[in-house]
């Protein structure tokens, strides 16, 4: 909504409206995108047992349909407290893919992802729950 771009990477069913499979939304670590070979590994493995997944990329990370590398579009860039620059994307692939057919929705975080997600978690009602892989923080016991 503040003009910076990321990279949804899409796996799965997708376009048929009334499809069934539960969702994983996939925050990835702090150096890494959908195009790092281990979450290559993570996305085939929940789509080989029925899953369809997004990877939510952050700002200026990984590469576009193209392959063109994401460009810094605004001077904010992304911090393990960047929680609505993951739930934006989740709650607009909610919208269009899961809300009217009643798709179960999870989430996935490693490392940095998972502080990400686990910020974002209270914002998405929509989400059945949700999983921290690596987490480098206590994120349930940080603010004590």
């Amino acid at each position: 909504s503040d003009g910076g771009q990321i990279c949804l990477a899409y796996k799965g069913a997708f376009i048929e409206p009334n499809e069934s499979s539960p969702v994983v939304f996939l925050a990835p670590g702090l150096t890494t995108s959908k195009d790092s070979p281990w979450v290559g590994n993570f996305v085939s493995s929940l789509t080989n047992v029925g899953f369809s997944v997004v990877v939510i990329g952050y700002r200026a990370t990984g590469t576009d349909a193209s392959a063109n590398k994401l460009m810094l579009k605004t001077p904010t860039m992304y911090t393990a407290g960047s929680y609505e620059d993951f739930c934006e994307p989740a709650r607009h692939v909610y919208r269009i893919f899961c809300k009217r057919s009643k798709r179960r929705v999870f989430g996935l975080g490693i490392s940095m992802g998972g502080i990400i997600l686990t910020g974002a978690i209270p914002s998405l009602s929509f989400m059945e729950a949700a999983v921290t892989v690596c987490t480098p923080v206590d994120c349930v016991n940080t603010e004590k």
